[in-house]
């Protein structure tokens, strides 16, 4: 879980999910009252120790958003991909949990019909083999579903 990796600051009487909540707010939410607006790029989802991709790249065709990265050198084969798409049109979220292994080099994630026509954000992280490790999200960008 994702979540439980932040830490709330040094002095504060907060959990650590008040902790990713209070981030997310202080980062994320842009502009002035009441023309506030969310910065999906600020969103983390997840922190952790593995490494993220050295780069990544994100097609769609149709439902099925493909994405395809280069691993640094010293990464661990065996972490599986988590992919996540937020619908902000529809406050709803679809992910891959059990991805493909970090070897592949791509992985895609087929969306649901319902959401075709709107756009997604879309997040890639990944999990240690175990389960024990996460890497922290990286943003992807906003994807129209055709």
């Amino acid at each position: 879980n994702g979540i439980m990796r932040y830490l709330p600051d040094k002095g504060k009487d907060e959990t650590r999910f008040g902790a990713a909540v209070s981030r997310m707010m202080k980062e994320a939410i842009v502009g002035e009252y009441p023309h506030l607006q969310i910065d999906y790029s600020k969103i983390v989802l997840c922190v952790g120790s593995l490494e993220v991709p050295e780069t990544a790249k994100v097609k769609c065709n149709g439902r099925i958003i493909k994405i395809s990265w280069k691993n640094k050198t010293t990464t661990a084969n065996s972490d599986r991909a988590i992919l996540v798409a937020y619908n902000s049109a529809k406050s709803a979220f679809f992910f891959s949990a059990e991805g493909t292994e970090r070897r592949a080099g791509k992985d895609s994630l087929r969306i649901p019909e319902s959401f075709v026509g709107d756009s997604v954000e879309l997040w890639l992280m990944f999990k240690a083999e175990d389960g024990r490790s996460i890497s922290p999200s990286s943003y992807l960008g906003k994807i129209a579903i055709h």
